[in-house]
């Protein structure tokens, strides 16, 4: 397969493919028989098999139970408001076109650039939510989309991909959060095993998942060139682990960031 790539794209002079797990339902990554490390984050993952009123039992406290419980109180008096899988053409796309102006007022705020202002990637996500292939999960009313969460499904398992929420004054209601909650228990009583959030630290992840994931990283040279770039690779992904690894580091890698964006 490598062979085949390098004598259709002969520009291309490596392969990097990040955050690969080691295993899958019980099965060895073949991947692994390549050069890999440990990457510089973990996913998160949390096991069903339950009712999704049982999971959410389960994984959430009584008292964040109830705050979500009364922060849905407020978004429910608003005209039109539902939680839903996106089905029909119409929903695929308001479910879109929430997410990408969701992302670019978010990244803007930031003052970081936006990966998803670029058409090639714009297309993509779109063919996948129109060939729903990407699930989607959603938290709207007659104003507005308020949350959605979207993921890839091989049956068995339900990973999320993509998460958006909005900006407007309802925003101070957790939409974000209570479209999870929802979603949780949807996949865990459709008869999905696992549920994960993805790569990368956030507070919320460490509340609805109950165990962390190690994942590793792959770098593979197709040419001579590709042989000097890839030790430069390696370095700056093991580099970025240390420093992930160090709260010490990591705070002030936060900060630096900071101050540079603005």
């Amino acid at each position: 397969m490598f062979d085949a790539l390098a004598a259709a794209e002969p520009d291309l002079v490596a392969i990097e493919l990040h955050n690969q797990p080691y295993s899958w339902h019980g099965a060895e990554n073949p991947l692994l028989a390549f050069p890999h490390q440990p990457s510089p984050s973990t996913g998160y993952r949390l096991k069903l098999g339950e009712s999704g009123d049982a999971v959410l039992k389960r994984q959430l406290t009584s008292s964040y139970r109830g705050r979500i419980r009364g922060k849905e109180k407020k978004l429910a008096a608003l005209p039109g408001y539902r939680y839903f899988v996106a089905q029909t053409p119409e929903e695929v796309s308001r479910c879109m076109d929430a997410f990408f102006a969701q992302k670019r007022e978010y990244m803007q705020a930031l003052k970081i650039p936006n990966p998803f202002e670029q058409p090639e990637v714009v297309a993509f996500l779109r063919a996948a939510a129109e060939s729903h292939v990407l699930e989607i999960h959603a938290l709207e009313c007659e104003r507005e989309v308020l949350a959605l969460y979207a993921a890839v499904t091989d049956g068995r398992r339900l990973s999320t991909i993509i998460s958006s929420y909005t900006a407007s004054e309802n925003a101070r209601w957790s939409p974000g959060m209570i479209t999870l909650s929802h979603a949780v228990a949807n996949a865990a009583d459709c008869g999905f095993e696992i549920m994960d959030l993805g790569v990368g630290e956030a507070e919320y992840k460490l509340v609805y998942c109950d165990k962390n994931e190690e994942l590793f990283d792959s770098f593979l040279p197709l040419s001579k060139a590709g042989h000097a770039i890839v030790p430069l690779l390696r370095a700056q992904a093991n580099l970025k682990r240390f420093v992930k690894s160090s709260p010490v580091l990591w705070r002030a890698a936060k900060t630096v960031r900071g101050l540079l964006r603005r």
